[in-house]
Protein backbone atom coordinates (compact mmCIF):
# COMPACT_ATOMS: atom_id res chain seq x y z
CA UNK A 1 0.00 0.00 0.00
CA UNK A 2 2.90 2.58 1.06
CA UNK A 3 4.88 1.52 -1.87
CA UNK A 4 1.46 2.09 -4.02
CA UNK A 5 0.92 6.01 -2.86
CA UNK A 6 5.04 6.55 -3.32
CA UNK A 7 4.36 5.48 -6.72
CA UNK A 8 1.18 7.49 -7.19
CA UNK A 9 3.56 10.40 -5.73
CA UNK A 10 6.23 10.20 -8.50
CA UNK A 11 3.69 9.72 -11.64
CA UNK A 12 2.00 12.62 -10.15
CA UNK A 13 5.11 14.53 -10.06
CA UNK A 14 6.42 13.15 -13.40
CA UNK A 15 3.43 14.32 -15.08
CA UNK A 16 3.65 17.80 -12.88
CA UNK A 17 7.12 17.96 -14.58
CA UNK A 18 6.48 17.85 -18.19
CA UNK A 19 3.84 19.56 -17.82
CA UNK A 20 5.57 22.23 -16.88
CA UNK A 21 8.46 21.61 -19.46
CA UNK A 22 5.80 22.04 -22.03
CA UNK A 23 4.22 25.60 -20.37
CA UNK A 24 7.82 26.78 -20.65
CA UNK A 25 8.62 25.84 -24.18
CA UNK A 26 4.92 26.81 -25.39
CA UNK A 27 5.60 30.23 -23.20
CA UNK A 28 9.11 30.55 -24.92
CA UNK A 29 7.80 29.96 -28.54
CA UNK A 30 5.19 32.61 -28.59
CA UNK A 31 5.48 34.66 -25.41
CA UNK A 32 7.99 36.65 -26.85
CA UNK A 33 5.62 37.74 -29.84
CA UNK A 34 2.64 38.36 -27.46
CA UNK A 35 4.63 40.54 -25.83
CA UNK A 36 6.32 42.54 -28.77
CA UNK A 37 9.85 41.62 -27.41
CA UNK A 38 12.34 41.21 -30.55
CA UNK A 39 13.89 38.23 -31.63
CA UNK A 40 17.19 39.42 -31.78
CA UNK A 41 16.51 39.68 -27.72
CA UNK A 42 14.66 36.43 -27.04
CA UNK A 43 14.40 34.80 -30.25
CA UNK A 44 11.57 31.54 -30.23
CA UNK A 45 12.14 28.11 -29.48
CA UNK A 46 11.56 27.40 -33.58
CA UNK A 47 14.68 30.06 -34.56
CA UNK A 48 16.66 28.58 -31.84
CA UNK A 49 15.94 24.83 -32.95
CA UNK A 50 16.66 26.20 -36.69
CA UNK A 51 19.97 27.46 -35.53
CA UNK A 52 20.73 23.91 -33.32
CA UNK A 53 20.59 22.26 -37.06
CA UNK A 54 22.55 24.80 -38.51
CA UNK A 55 25.35 24.65 -35.94
CA UNK A 56 25.35 20.91 -36.24
CA UNK A 57 25.63 20.59 -39.72
CA UNK A 58 27.50 23.73 -40.53
CA UNK A 59 29.61 24.95 -37.57
CA UNK A 60 30.48 21.85 -36.50
CA UNK A 61 28.73 21.65 -33.19
CA UNK A 62 29.74 17.92 -31.90
CA UNK A 63 32.96 19.04 -32.41
CA UNK A 64 32.76 22.27 -30.10
CA UNK A 65 30.81 20.22 -27.48
CA UNK A 66 33.43 17.47 -27.47
CA UNK A 67 36.45 19.60 -26.80
CA UNK A 68 34.59 21.45 -24.23
CA UNK A 69 33.55 17.97 -22.54
CA UNK A 70 37.41 16.26 -23.08
CA UNK A 71 39.05 19.38 -21.73
CA UNK A 72 36.80 19.98 -19.07
CA UNK A 73 39.07 23.45 -18.33
CA UNK A 74 37.72 25.60 -15.34
CA UNK A 75 40.45 28.74 -15.68
CA UNK A 76 39.70 31.65 -13.09
CA UNK A 77 39.80 35.43 -14.72
CA UNK A 78 43.01 36.26 -13.21
CA UNK A 79 45.34 33.31 -13.91
CA UNK A 80 43.76 32.28 -17.49
CA UNK A 81 45.68 35.45 -18.94
CA UNK A 82 48.85 34.86 -17.24
CA UNK A 83 49.03 31.31 -17.74
CA UNK A 84 48.53 32.13 -21.54
CA UNK A 85 51.28 34.88 -21.60
CA UNK A 86 53.45 32.21 -19.92
CA UNK A 87 52.85 29.33 -21.81
CA UNK A 88 51.26 30.36 -25.37
CA UNK A 89 47.76 29.32 -26.72
CA UNK A 90 48.11 25.62 -25.78
CA UNK A 91 45.98 23.15 -23.57
CA UNK A 92 48.71 23.45 -20.43
CA UNK A 93 47.81 27.27 -19.02
CA UNK A 94 43.84 25.86 -19.16
CA UNK A 95 45.01 22.61 -17.39
CA UNK A 96 46.98 24.31 -14.73
CA UNK A 97 44.30 26.98 -13.72
CA UNK A 98 41.70 24.12 -13.64
CA UNK A 99 43.81 22.28 -10.91
CA UNK A 100 43.74 25.75 -9.44
CA UNK A 101 39.71 25.82 -9.45
CA UNK A 102 38.81 22.48 -8.74
CA UNK A 103 41.51 21.22 -6.22
CA UNK A 104 40.72 23.68 -3.48
CA UNK A 105 37.44 23.33 -3.27
CA UNK A 106 37.89 19.26 -3.09
CA UNK A 107 40.53 19.45 -0.80
CA UNK A 108 39.32 22.14 1.52
CA UNK A 109 36.71 19.25 1.91
CA UNK A 110 39.01 15.93 2.69
CA UNK A 111 41.28 18.12 5.38
CA UNK A 112 37.56 19.03 7.26
CA UNK A 113 36.66 15.44 7.22
CA UNK A 114 40.12 13.78 8.26
CA UNK A 115 39.85 16.46 10.88
CA UNK A 116 36.56 15.73 12.47
CA UNK A 117 37.15 11.82 12.25
CA UNK A 118 36.12 10.43 16.08
CA UNK A 119 39.14 10.49 18.17
CA UNK A 120 38.10 7.55 19.99
CA UNK A 121 38.18 5.78 16.74
CA UNK A 122 41.81 6.86 16.59
CA UNK A 123 42.77 5.83 19.76
CA UNK A 124 40.65 2.30 20.05
CA UNK A 125 43.28 2.40 16.55
CA UNK A 126 46.56 2.88 18.14
CA UNK A 127 45.50 0.64 21.41
CA UNK A 128 45.54 -2.23 18.71
CA UNK A 129 49.11 -0.88 17.58
CA UNK A 130 47.72 0.37 14.45
CA UNK A 131 50.29 2.28 12.72
CA UNK A 132 50.08 5.43 10.64
CA UNK A 133 49.27 4.61 7.73
CA UNK A 134 47.17 1.69 8.78
CA UNK A 135 44.98 4.42 10.28
CA UNK A 136 45.03 6.57 7.85
CA UNK A 137 43.53 3.85 5.19
CA UNK A 138 41.40 2.14 7.61
CA UNK A 139 39.79 5.12 9.16
CA UNK A 140 40.82 8.96 7.74
CA UNK A 141 40.47 7.89 3.92
CA UNK A 142 36.99 6.21 3.92
CA UNK A 143 35.71 8.80 6.18
CA UNK A 144 36.89 11.85 3.79
CA UNK A 145 35.61 10.16 0.43
CA UNK A 146 32.03 11.51 1.15
CA UNK A 147 33.20 15.21 1.02
CA UNK A 148 35.63 14.22 -1.28
CA UNK A 149 32.68 13.67 -4.16
CA UNK A 150 30.83 16.40 -2.62
CA UNK A 151 34.03 18.71 -3.67
CA UNK A 152 34.07 17.24 -6.48
CA UNK A 153 30.39 18.07 -7.33
CA UNK A 154 30.98 21.47 -6.69
CA UNK A 155 34.19 21.30 -8.92
CA UNK A 156 31.86 19.82 -11.86
CA UNK A 157 29.75 22.80 -11.98
CA UNK A 158 32.41 25.37 -11.82
CA UNK A 159 34.20 23.62 -14.58
CA UNK A 160 31.83 24.68 -17.09
CA UNK A 161 31.97 28.10 -15.85
CA UNK A 162 35.85 28.02 -16.23
CA UNK A 163 35.03 26.11 -19.86
CA UNK A 164 33.47 29.61 -20.88
CA UNK A 165 35.82 32.22 -19.43
CA UNK A 166 38.88 29.95 -20.74
CA UNK A 167 37.94 29.96 -24.61
CA UNK A 168 36.74 33.87 -24.08
CA UNK A 169 39.93 34.74 -23.35
CA UNK A 170 42.11 32.85 -25.98
CA UNK A 171 39.97 29.93 -27.69
CA UNK A 172 39.68 29.09 -30.80
CA UNK A 173 37.66 26.14 -30.75
CA UNK A 174 34.47 24.91 -27.54
CA UNK A 175 31.53 25.77 -26.94
CA UNK A 176 32.54 29.68 -25.49
CA UNK A 177 34.43 30.32 -29.08
CA UNK A 178 30.53 29.76 -30.49
CA UNK A 179 29.49 31.71 -27.89
CA UNK A 180 31.83 34.55 -28.45
CA UNK A 181 31.09 34.13 -32.29
CA UNK A 182 27.36 34.08 -32.03
CA UNK A 183 27.82 37.11 -30.28
CA UNK A 184 30.15 38.79 -32.60
CA UNK A 185 27.53 38.02 -35.51
CA UNK A 186 24.59 38.98 -33.26
CA UNK A 187 23.49 36.02 -33.66
CA UNK A 188 20.75 35.38 -30.97
CA UNK A 189 19.64 32.26 -31.69
CA UNK A 190 23.47 30.93 -31.87
CA UNK A 191 24.19 32.21 -28.24
CA UNK A 192 21.04 30.45 -27.06
CA UNK A 193 22.30 27.19 -28.86
CA UNK A 194 25.64 27.42 -27.12
CA UNK A 195 24.24 27.77 -23.74
CA UNK A 196 21.67 25.24 -23.86
CA UNK A 197 24.87 22.92 -24.85
CA UNK A 198 26.82 24.36 -21.74
CA UNK A 199 24.08 23.77 -19.59
CA UNK A 200 23.93 20.16 -20.71
CA UNK A 201 27.35 19.43 -20.56
CA UNK A 202 27.01 20.42 -16.65
CA UNK A 203 24.07 18.55 -16.20
CA UNK A 204 25.81 15.65 -17.78
CA UNK A 205 29.66 16.18 -15.62
CA UNK A 206 27.96 16.94 -12.54
CA UNK A 207 25.50 13.21 -13.07
CA UNK A 208 28.45 11.81 -13.79
CA UNK A 209 30.29 12.35 -10.55
CA UNK A 210 26.89 11.44 -8.75
CA UNK A 211 26.58 8.17 -10.65
CA UNK A 212 30.45 7.40 -9.64
CA UNK A 213 29.90 8.23 -6.38
CA UNK A 214 27.37 6.13 -6.06
CA UNK A 215 29.35 3.21 -7.22
CA UNK A 216 32.53 3.50 -5.23
CA UNK A 217 30.13 4.48 -2.00
CA UNK A 218 27.51 1.85 -2.42
CA UNK A 219 27.82 1.44 1.16
CA UNK A 220 26.24 4.51 2.11
CA UNK A 221 22.51 4.90 2.04
CA UNK A 222 21.18 6.46 -0.82
CA UNK A 223 20.25 9.48 0.13
CA UNK A 224 23.74 9.96 1.97
CA UNK A 225 25.39 9.92 -1.83
CA UNK A 226 23.28 11.97 -3.73
CA UNK A 227 20.26 13.15 -2.12
CA UNK A 228 17.11 11.91 -4.16
CA UNK A 229 18.79 11.65 -7.28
Amino acid sequence: MIHDAQSARVRRGAIASAALLVVFLAAWQWGPGLLGIPSFIVPPLSSVAAEFVRAWNIYHLPMHTGVTVALQIAPKVAFAPLFILWMGFTVYPKILVAILIVFFPVMVNVLTAVRNVDPDLINLARAFKASRAQIFWRIEFPSSMPPMFAGLRIGSTLAVVGVVVGELVGGNLGLGYLLTFGEGQANTPMVFVSIVMLTLVGGIAYVAVILIERRVLHYLPARGVAGNL
